[in-house]
């Protein structure tokens, strides 16, 4: 999360849905950002929407929505040969920005990229 003094990127484009719609909140126990972020995607018929929470992501691809992690967008960074390895980001990510993963799938996915 950005604090407070932090400015963001010109890349971002910060939009609000318009028509917030009730449905998602009652079928899931996301919060409202999670559920406005899926709204969204589903208005601007998104390519993709990125997301770490786990709930989020099940009941987006349960809409028909394409979902990722920050996980996997670095592991098809690494397949695309954007970046040479994960670990160096996925560590920066647990180190420095307080991301949190599961030692279980921290190594699942190092050792499936081979850089465990």
């Amino acid at each position: 999360m950005l604090g407070e003094d932090a400015e963001i990127p010109r890349w971002i484009k910060i939009e609000n849905i318009e028509k917030p719609q009730e449905t998602l909140s009652w079928e899931s126990d996301l919060d409202a950002g999670e559920i406005e972020a899926i709204q969204l995607a589903q208005a601007k018929k998104a390519d993709l929407l990125l997301t770490d929470d786990q709930k989020a992501r099940d009941v987006a691809a349960n809409l028909g929505l394409k979902v990722k992690g920050s996980i996997g967008v670095l592991m098809t960074a690494k397949e695309q040969k954007i970046i040479a390895e994960v670990k160096m980001y996925l560590d920066k990510m647990i180190s420095q920005a307080g991301f949190w993963v599961s030692p279980n799938l921290y190594d699942s996915v190092l050792k499936g990229l081979n850089e465990l």
